[in-house]
């Protein structure tokens, strides 16, 4: 496959989800503004449980995230609950496994934070 017949595929891609959004937003702007609450909610968890993790890490800086541990989910009550596995150097430089989990309610804009050692 070259390159031209790639980039016009991702442009003809690109412009179906840009229609597929303009679509929802037009014809059901509730379910719209709920999908873009439930978004905002999503990054907000994530951005504060990212920002809670360097703030007890001994050494911010060595922390890697597994990407292939995260979820995120929205529970009945609206709570967004986000759950991250990563490892850090401890007090004594030495590379520790541990576990985030992370609770954001939207409509009270309350967050909290649990990590622990896997």
């Amino acid at each position: 496959m070259d390159s031209d017949s790639s980039d016009t595929k991702d442009k003809r891609e690109d412009q179906v989800k840009k229609d597929i959004k303009r679509d929802m937003k037009k014809n059901h702007p509730e379910k719209y503004a709920k999908k873009q609450r439930e978004k905002g909610a999503e990054m907000t968890v994530m951005r504060k449980c990212h920002n809670a993790e360097k703030e007890r890490a001994n050494y911010p800086a060595t922390i890697d995230r597994s990407w292939l541990n995260q979820t995120s989910k929205t529970k009945d009550d609206g709570r967004r609950v986000f759950y991250e596995e990563f490892t850090a150097k401890n007090g004594n430089g030495v590379k520790m496994q541990f576990a985030a989990v992370c609770v954001y309610k939207p409509d009270a804009d309350t967050f909290a934070a649990q990590i622990k050692r896997r």
